[in-house]
């Protein structure tokens, strides 16, 4: 099977879940598949650093943030979103993704033979972030209209949605950076040794684990909860 397809189905299959578990008990069954998800993600990270043979203060500082920016999204998520805050972040995320993969995957190299961050992620172009873009506006656009926002103030609206996607590929670089200093392709390799997280790890092979699932996620859902404080 190729990788596209592991990730479409894999993905699919996450949506799914997460629709499923958002119909339900407003949003509670979502809390928590998200907070196991985070923890799941959160060893593959712990796990990827203890294999490393030498550390230096860039390695430990990516680490550390990287680790705050799983738990503390999970944290904000299970304990203080509503069940509108929770679709917001994952259609902003999650659309960006999709514009990003898809159009950059079909348009790669059309447009611009340059890469945005060659060092880190040298398969994304400049055609798949400005799909993930006009996808993640998109998706803002909807989750107002449809009354999925979390905050009614216009203001919230306007930067959540002409800003969110930024903060879904900072997160996605982040964590590509991350990765790249631990010298991991795909993190769900640290835990599938392990017996009992080969079945839960079996979902992401070929194309990254948990934490290449949920990173734009997490950033995006903490970008959410500051503006909802701020405006």
């Amino acid at each position: 099977m190729s990788d596209l397809n592991k990730r479409v189905i894999s993905g699919a299959a996450m949506a799914l879940i997460a629709i499923a578990t958002l119909i339900f008990f407003d949003g509670l069954p979502f809390k928590i598949f998200y907070a196991v998800v985070a923890i799941i993600a959160a060893c593959e990270l712990i796990v990827g650093y203890r294999k490393l043979d030498y550390t230096s203060t860039e390695i430990v500082m990516h680490v550390v943030t990287e680790f705050i920016i799983l738990i503390a999204g999970a944290i904000i998520v299970a304990t203080q979103f509503s069940r509108n805050a929770i679709i917001t972040a994952l259609v902003i995320a999650f659309t960006n993704d999709i514009g990003a993969y898809f159009i950059g995957k079909f348009m790669h190299g059309k447009y611009s033979k340059s890469r945005p961050f060659p060092d880190v992620s040298p398969n994304k172009s400049w055609e798949g972030i400005v799909g993930g873009a006009l996808f993640g506006m998109l998706g803002g656009v909807i989750c107002y209209h449809q009354q999925l926002m979390p905050s009614s103030n216009y203001v919230f609206f306007v930067i959540l949605t002409l800003t969110g996607w930024m903060i879904a590929v900072f997160g996605d670089w982040y964590e590509s950076k991350t990765k790249r200093l631990l010298n991991i392709k795909d993190s769900g390799d640290t835990l599938r040794d392990n017996p009992v997280m080969q079945v839960a790890e079996g979902i992401t092979e070929g194309h990254g684990g948990f934490m290449d699932r949920i990173d734009s996620l997490s950033t995006v859902a903490i970008y959410v909860f500051l503006l909802t404080l701020i405006l």
